[in-house]
């Protein structure tokens, strides 16, 4: 184990010492990138109003890009339908105008749905690889009922579909199509405040009622990777860091009155909590989250699973501190489960008659996570969490009441690098810990590329 161990991080420090010593990868990347499709965006210092119309006068001077090409049906064959695209930006957002003619609007399918719901109709998608890495990217999805929808992508075709961000979209009809204006904070994005930057980008347009898909730029269906093949942005400048800080403090108290029983001879109980979430943007590249006595009380609730295997369930992360930033712990062998942190208590006492007090969760009483990525391509994640010693109040066989812990107080910790090397692959090492007072810890690691 321990050879295996040290050949992969030989092999990992190898590939490092190869990305050192090869820069010329970076001089092909810049004779591919002269042939990728390209839109400008520009300065504005005139509010937008994000209705959906497209008549304020920035839009004049913006240059309009089109010529989109059909994905599906017929693959590399011009639209049926004309597409055009405008963007501009200010000192806090990204503008994104787009103008998606149609020869019978009449036939628009514009069905409304919930956020972030997929529905059939006919929408648009802006997707941003800020960070340009071909890795990464965010979308910005708007139907034409002015539904919206983000989505995260990562490991180039890979998506996030529970990542959620703040932006502005509307939409409108009218008697030649429809048209759609987006404002995407810079603070729904990460990246890295360079000179004049070169961003990825890409656009896509859905007529529903033809089963048609088109692209900003071709794609071919053969074509490997995804966010590898997007376009640039260009004309950004002056971008500074932006100002990120999210507090979410709660406070919640119950009292409850039953009848009077064995378990509970006065028939009263009062409970109260409080706590609070905090988001912070460090800088454009990293973000710091934390949590003390965190409450998922409004996450959504897990489906009803019937295991009958003697694996565990293994179930969706929805809680909004772990999944800041979560994808950066990804791997192929999934060395990190978050659903692990605050988990029902997993130890059952012996000869307990009935249970007078069982908690259903094991409570976090502090945790923080610093995560992102810098301008030399290196992905960087930490998390620390501690968690509550949980005990339970039950009565033995013989009729006495009696305590015993069903969770030990713990300590978790996962450490997460990750390096870009040439156009498209990366390498990486992970490490995760779990101590429990009074029981076994555990320890794991690993590399990848």
């Amino acid at each position: 184990m321990r050879e295996s161990r040290s050949v992969a991080v030989a092999l990992l420090a190898l590939a490092l010492a190869l990305f050192a010593l090869h820069p010329p990868a970076q001089a092909q990347e810049k004779a591919l990138d002269d042939t990728v499709k390209c839109i400008a965006a520009i300065k504005c210092n005139c509010g937008i109003k994000i209705d959906g119309i497209i008549d304020e006068p920035i839009w004049d001077s913006a240059p309009r890009s089109g010529e989109f090409i059909q994905y599906q049906p017929d693959d590399g064959e011009p639209a049926s339908e004309s597409t055009f695209v405008r963007m501009a930006y200010d000192d806090e957002a990204l503008f994104v105008a787009m103008e998606m003619h149609d020869s019978e609007p009449e036939k628009i399918v514009n069905r409304l749905t919930r956020r972030d719901r997929w529905v059939e109709g006919d929408l648009v998608n802006v997707i941003v690889d800020s960070y340009h890495d071909h890795q990464t990217a965010y979308a910005f999805v708007l139907y034409a009922s002015g539904t919206q929808r983000d989505v995260y992508y990562y490991n180039d075709t890979w998506s996030d579909s529970d990542w959620d961000a703040v932006w502005e979209g509307r939409t409108q009809i009218t008697d030649w199509g429809w048209s759609a204006e987006f404002r995407i904070p810079f603070h729904c994005l990460r990246f890295s405040c360079e000179d004049d930057p070169v961003w990825g980008i890409y656009f896509s347009r859905s007529i529903s009622r033809k089963n048609e898909l088109d692209r900003w730029l071709h794609i071919p269906e053969s074509a490997p990777g995804f966010v590898s093949h997007f376009g640039h942005l260009e004309g950004l400048q002056g971008l500074t860091s932006p100002k990120r800080l999210e507090v979410r403090p709660y406070a919640v108290s119950y009292a409850e009155r039953l009848e009077t029983s064995l378990a509970d001879p006065d028939g009263r109980d009062y409970s109260g909590n409080a706590g609070f979430d905090l988001k912070y943007g460090i800088n454009s590249n990293l973000t710091l989250d934390g949590a003390v006595n965190p409450d998922f009380g409004q996450v959504e609730a897990d489906q009803t699973v019937l295991n009958l295997s003697t694996f565990e369930t293994w179930y969706p992360e929805k809680r909004p501190f772990f999944l800041e930033g979560s994808k950066i712990f990804d791997t192929y062998y999934s060395l990190f489960y978050s659903r692990r942190i605050g988990r029902p208590p997993s130890v059952w006492p012996d000869g307990v008659g009935y249970y007078l007090d069982r908690p259903s969760a094991t409570t976090i009483l502090a945790a923080a996570k610093v995560t992102g990525k810098t301008p030399a391509g290196t992905s960087l994640g930490f998390l620390g969490s501690m968690t509550q010693r949980e005990t339970a109040r039950f009565v033995d066989g013989e009729g006495f009441e009696q305590r015993a812990t069903i969770e030990p107080r713990a300590n978790y910790l996962v450490g997460r690098v990750k390096q870009d090397v040439l156009r498209n692959s990366e390498v990486g090492m992970m490490a995760t810990a779990v101590t429990q007072r009074g029981f076994d810890s555990h320890y794991t690691g690993g590399a990848d590329w």
